[in-house]
């Protein structure tokens, strides 16, 4: 999965953040089926072994996704109640709402306008994390008379 360079001129350009699952097929799916992500390929110790890791992607964001050894993957919400695993700023968020609803994805907070000038809607993936997808608000400009 190349990643686009020329997006900006920053060195900083991509990022691909880790999160730990208990089945790497099934969370891919979920990824895929609910959210709109296309699927990387499947890396396996053996060709006979289930997946360990894969890379999901969707309008240039990638997540990694990687088979949790021992207890199972945990939200940061579980620590915090207002805490969300990622973060995603986009353009239309009443669009992916539409899209993620069709999908029957687990919505668990529909677009609401937030404090911080950030209209937000949270989903739940299978294993519990919680991504964000916000829009800017921007306030009226004062019109001056």
């Amino acid at each position: 999965m190349p990643v686009d360079q020329t997006q900006n001129d920053k060195n900083l350009f991509a990022a691909a953040p880790n999160l730990l699952v208990d089945d790497v097929i099934a969370a891919a799916e979920y990824y895929r089926d609910k959210l709109g992500f296309q699927i990387g390929p499947y890396a396996r110790h053996a060709e006979t072994d289930p997946p360990y890791f894969t890379m999901v992607h969707r309008d240039g964001f990638f997540i990694q996704l990687r088979v949790a050894a021992g207890d199972r993957p945990r939200s940061n919400k579980s620590y915090v109640s207002e805490a969300c695993d990622m973060y995603f700023f986009v353009k239309d968020v009443e669009a992916l709402y539409r899209e993620f609803q069709s999908n029957h994805a687990t919505i668990v907070q529909e677009p609401e306008d937030k404090y911080y000038q950030m209209r937000e809607l949270q989903v739940e993936d299978r294993n519990g994390y919680v991504l964000a997808f916000a829009t800017p608000i921007h306030p009226p400009h004062d019109e001056k008379a």
